[in-house]
């Protein structure tokens, strides 16, 4: 139902009624969405929740490609999501970019943040309290321990693997500021 809508799936798009817009393929992609337009779900689960508040058509421009990516989103907008589980947890979080498997897993109401990579920036979050992140990691396991840091551009693998609280960092190379949890304002370039 709706307009332009293509569903592909057992329970994919299935209570859509008047949103527009919207490609779901696979097992419940886009399965409770209702109001959300123009956004992209392929993969078991992906966008499995969104579901935009009201009643009115809402044009979400979320984008998940992979088992359970986005999954939990309901009223986060403009996300992009690739690769098995990214933003699984995001639920109101907005302009968020995560590509690889667990990247930015837990965050549940962040935005504006970019992880790039296996487990890239994989369990940022702070709670039920909506952050805008600034967080960008790029590389395996970069930032993988970020919980409420912010402000942080972690580059390579396992850039900046153990900071977690730690805010206004750049850590660029392999390894690069691993030794760094809390630490503030530091800046390391090259290999760790």
């Amino acid at each position: 139902t709706g307009l332009r809508n293509t569903f592909v799936g057992a329970s994919a798009g299935d209570v859509t009624t008047t949103a527009a817009d919207n490609v779901g393929v696979g097992h419940n992609a886009l399965g409770g969405n209702i109001l959300g337009s123009d956004s992209v779900a392929i993969g078991k689960d992906a966008l499995e929740e969104q579901n935009p508040a009201g009643s009115s058509i809402v044009s979400m421009n979320n984008t998940a490609v992979g088992t359970s990516a986005g999954q939990k989103i309901t009223t986060g907008t403009v996300n992009t999501y690739l690769g098995s589980k990214a933003g699984l947890a995001n639920i109101v979080g907005h302009n968020n970019v995560a590509l690889g498997f667990n990247s930015l897993l837990t965050d549940s109401h962040g935005s504006q943040s970019t992880a790039v990579g296996v487990g890239a920036l994989q369990v940022q979050d702070n709670g039920t309290t909506a952050t805008n992140f600034l967080n960008t990691a790029v590389g395996y396991n970069a930032g993988v321990a970020v919980s409420t840091g912010v402000n942080n551009t972690l580059i390579g693998a396992n850039a900046g693997i153990l900071t977690n609280t730690g805010h206004s960092n750049t850590f660029i190379g392999q390894d690069a500021g691993g030794s760094n949890t809390s630490g503030d304002s530091n800046i390391v370039i090259g290999n760790g």
